[in-house]
C-alpha cells in the first residue's frame, strides 16, 4: 500500500536463488547420499540372514503372530456402561409412552379422574429416570 510500484517477486529472486544454492550444494547432496547409503546397507546386511530364518519357520509351521491390544478393556466397559444406559433410558421411553396410550383409555380403576395404572407407569418412569440421572452422576460421567 506504501509503494505501488514495488514488486515482490522481482526482489525476492535473489534471495530464493542464494538459498537453492546454498541447500543443493554438491557438498550436502553428497553428504545425504552417503547416509542413505549406510543405512541401506545396514538395513540389507541382515536381510538374507533373517529371510532364511522366516522362511524356515513357515516350512516347519512355526510362524505364529502375537497381537497385543492396550486399553481395549477401558473402551469395553465404557461401550457396555453407554449401551445399558441407553437400554435403561429406551425402556422407561417405554413405559411413559405405555402409560400416555393408558392415559388416554377410560378403562379401569380412576384416581383423580385418570386411570391409575397410567398415573402408576409415569410414576414408575420417573423414578427410574431419577435412579439413572443419580446413577450417572455418582459415576462422574454423563
Amino acid at each position: 500500500m506504501l509503494d505501488p510500484t514495488y514488486d515482490l517477486v522481482t526482489e525476492a529472486v535473489p534471495f530464493v536463488k542464494k538459498l537453492s544454492k546454498r541447500k543443493y550444494q554438491p557438498k550436502i547432496i553428497l553428504r545425504d547420499i552417503v547416509t542413505v547409503l549406510q543405512d541401506l546397507r545396514e538395513l540389507i546386511t541382515p536381510l538374507p540372514y533373517e529371510l532364511r530364518r522366516i522362511v524356515d519357520k513357515i516350512s516347519r509351521g512355526q510362524l505364529g503372530f502375537e497381537l497385543q491390544h492396550k486399553g481395549l478393556e477401558k473402551l469395553m466397559l465404557q461401550v457396555e456402561r453407554s449401551a445399558n444406559r441407553l437400554s435403561f433410558s429406551l425402556i422407561i421411553a417405554a413405559i411413559i409412552v405405555g402409560s400416555s396410550l393408558i392415559m388416554r383409555l377410560e378403562v379401569g380403576y380412576k384416581f383423580l379422574g385418570y386411570p391409575l395404572l397410567g398415573i402408576m407407569g409415569y410414576i414408575f418412569a420417573g423414578i427410574l429416570g431419577i435412579w439413572l440421572v443419580l446413577a450417572m452422576l455418582r459415576s462422574g460421567k454423563l
